[in-house]
């Protein structure tokens, strides 16, 4: 049997604990001697009331605070997407020792790749105008149309997603000062411990070049999916779940 894993969930720009979707259910099923905890960054999800830091190390520190696991003394393994990979980096820079290994899902840094290939032109208009929306359904359906490219899974987890954010609306402001967060992440020149690294060949929000080029720096070979969108939990969730073994 397989020794038990403690692992920490984190989701990246704009989007809560719910929105990982069925991801921890098929999870679960996969890995059921495992356990997780999905934490919110502040500002986003659960914790959308609250102000969104501007510095990375203010979210490792908030993270660290709510988990369970960290509490009670257990080296947790992390599975981070986007900005939530930018926090399990700088985590992994000041707290190390707490850290058994990372899986770092569509990230970038700053000093690793330029800010078109961190957010491509075409998308920020697109980005910017969600903003301005009305209503959940929405913003789901704009910004899942940047993220995601599986229309058939879009399409199933949508009303879930669509509830999710509703109830936890993003603030204009988080939102603007997890940009601001994000443009400044900036990565070491070795890698900070174990990591593996995963990217997407079809992520039309982050360049996949900026997974590579991570992989490059850190001596690593990125295990990039052929064709998933930048939320790789939406779109394939199983093949993500077979990187984490």
């Amino acid at each position: 049997m397989s020794e038990k894993r403690h692992w920490i969930f984190l989701r990246g720009l704009v989007r809560g604990r719910g929105h990982w979707a069925d991801f921890p259910q098929k999870f679960q099923m996969k890995f059921p001697q495992d356990t997780y905890e999905m934490i919110d960054l502040p500002g986003n999800g659960e914790s959308f009331r609250e102000t969104s830091p501007k510095k990375m190390l203010d979210y490792v520190q908030v993270v660290r605070s709510r988990s369970v696991a960290i509490r009670e003394g257990k080296k947790v393994h992390l599975l981070a997407l986007s900005l939530g990979g930018m926090v399990a980096v700088d985590w992994m820079n000041h707290y190390g020792d707490e850290i058994e290994k990372t899986f770092l899902v569509c990230t970038s840094a700053a000093n690793m790749a330029h800010f078109y290939e961190r957010f491509r032109p075409e998308n920020y208009l697109k980005i910017l105008s969600l903003v301005k929306v009305h209503t959940a359904s929405e913003y789901e359906e704009k910004l899942l149309d940047i993220i995601a490219n599986n229309r058939d899974r879009r399409q199933d987890l949508l009303s879930q997603l669509v509830h999710y954010s509703a109830r936890y609306p993003m603030s204009r402001k988080n939102f603007l000062r997890q940009i601001f967060a994000a443009s400044k992440a900036r990565f070491p020149e070795a890698k900070p411990g174990p990591i593996v690294l995963i990217g997407s060949y079809g992520d039309r929000l982050v360049s996949p070049d900026c997974t590579l080029k991570i992989a490059m720096a850190w001596g690593l070979k990125a295990r990039m999916h052929p064709s998933a969108g930048h939320d790789i939990p939406i779109d394939d969730p199983d093949w993500l779940l077979e990187q984490l073994q």
